[in-house]
């Protein structure tokens, strides 16, 4: 099997790592370092777009802090109870 085993999280994040220093450039009004087409000359593209494009403030927005958790509706009632459901178990 390759990859992270099933349940562990991608710890690795180098896109919101380029957006975190490119930010901070750019905070201090500092310019690039990054060539033409890497990650960060990319983080740093999509951050001046996010100051005019809704879009693009939302995937920053997304990329640091996370995705908002989705709302779940539930309709009809459940079957068994919590209470019978660990009677069940014993």
């Amino acid at each position: 099997m390759a990859g992270r085993p099933p349940g562990a999280q991608n710890r690795d994040k180098p896109f919101r790592d380029a957006l975190k220093m490119e930010a901070a450039l750019a905070e201090n009004g500092e310019p690039s370092p990054a060539p033409e087409g890497s990650l960060r000359w990319i983080a740093r593209q999509m951050l001046v777009r996010a100051g005019t494009e809704t879009a693009a403030a939302k995937e920053v927005g997304d990329r640091l802090d996370g995705k908002p958790a989705q709302a779940l509706e539930m309709s009809g009632g459940l079957a068994i109870t919590h209470e019978e459901a660990l009677g069940e178990l014993e």
